[in-house]
């Protein structure tokens, strides 16, 4: 939570679903509603501090390609890696891509309203 002045503040969910069930749900000491729909100050505040508000992400899959080329380089030999190895490293980075490419065009469309 980061309050914006003394009676608004920003809240972040750990996901969409989150949000909206907390939208959705009833408090009589609470008036809820997307950022898009926020007051002007909500807006501003929400763009300057949107990478500190990002709920926690895990960490991307990753492989050893990158530190086994820069060591096998380095000593000057070559790799014992199987075509098939080098072909899942490649795939696994490829859809690491994709995702993140996915998941920051959500964010864009969180930050949008679609």
């Amino acid at each position: 939570i980061t309050w914006v002045d003394d009676t608004h503040a920003l809240a972040v969910f750990s996901s969409q679903k989150a949000a909206h069930e907390a939208i959705k749900s009833y408090s009589p000491m609470l008036q809820m509603r997307q950022v898009i729909n926020g007051t002007r100050q909500s807006k501003i505040k929400a763009r300057e501090f949107k990478d500190v508000l990002l709920p926690y992400k895990k960490r991307p899959p990753t492989t050893g390609s990158v530190a086994r080329n820069l060591i096998s380089g380095a000593l000057g030999i070559k790799t014992n890696l199987t075509n098939e190895q080098k072909i899942k490293d490649r795939n696994v980075l490829k859809e690491a891509r994709e995702q993140k490419r996915l998941k920051a065009k959500q964010i864009q469309d969180v930050w949008e309203g679609n």
